[in-house]
């Protein structure tokens, strides 16, 4: 898979190494972009390589985990709104206050979707690691535009990583008008089989 960045940063983080938890944060450009699905896809590659044990928290108000816990045939709610899938629990609408909880548990990686257009832009600016999901459909570009003109002024925002699906002609176009790190949104045919495509895209990327 091409991996193209306008600036060669490297990989976004190395494997995680025992006692040390790494914090991901994924947002959305706009809603509808994929953001929960590659941030379940990037759960599944990391308990699937190394067995790491992966908290996947849902920090918005979409109800997204509610579906999937009804698609998983061996999951089941719990009273604190958690469910587990092998080595992944996953957690639904987490508040800013309850997360405090999940930090305080033995992962080797929380990750954090955030839902879109920074509804918890402190949270997600404390994270080590950033990922931005979003498309270049002409019916989505607005939102994504305005999202990027937004973080120009933050800090350290050119090393977050853009995941981008859309037409190919105005993804190139941002690539060479803005200074960030981007990468083309693979297809996963199934989030809970990571097949040969994903895992040579996330192994680029980790």
């Amino acid at each position: 898979m091409n991996l193209k960045r306008k600036r060669n940063i490297g990989r976004l983080w190395g494997l995680s190494k025992s006692g040390e938890t790494k914090i991901i944060g994924i947002t959305g450009a706009a809603r509808a972009v994929g953001t929960t699905s590659f941030a379940f896809a990037l759960a599944e590659y990391l308990r699937a390589i190394g067995q790491y044990k992966v908290a996947l928290v849902e920090m918005n108000s979409h109800q997204d985990f509610r579906k999937i816990c009804a698609t998983l045939k061996k999951a089941k709610m719990e009273e604190d709104h958690s469910f587990s899938n092998g080595r992944i629990t996953f957690y639904a609408e987490m508040s800013k206050f309850g997360i405090s909880k999940v930090f305080n548990e033995d992962y080797d990686y929380i990750i954090i979707d955030y839902g879109h257009k920074f509804h918890n832009i402190e949270s997600f600016l404390r994270c080590s690691y950033k990922i931005v999901c979003a498309s270049t459909y002409p019916w989505k570009l607005p939102e994504y535009q305005q999202l990027l003109t937004h973080i120009e002024e933050i800090k350290g925002s050119d090393k977050w990583l853009h995941v981008i699906s859309g037409d190919e002609k105005i993804y190139k176009n941002i690539q060479r008008k803005y200074n960030i790190a981007t990468v083309r949104m693979p297809y996963i045919q199934d989030i809970e089989k990571i097949d040969g495509i994903s895992v040579e895209f996330f192994q680029k990327i980790i």
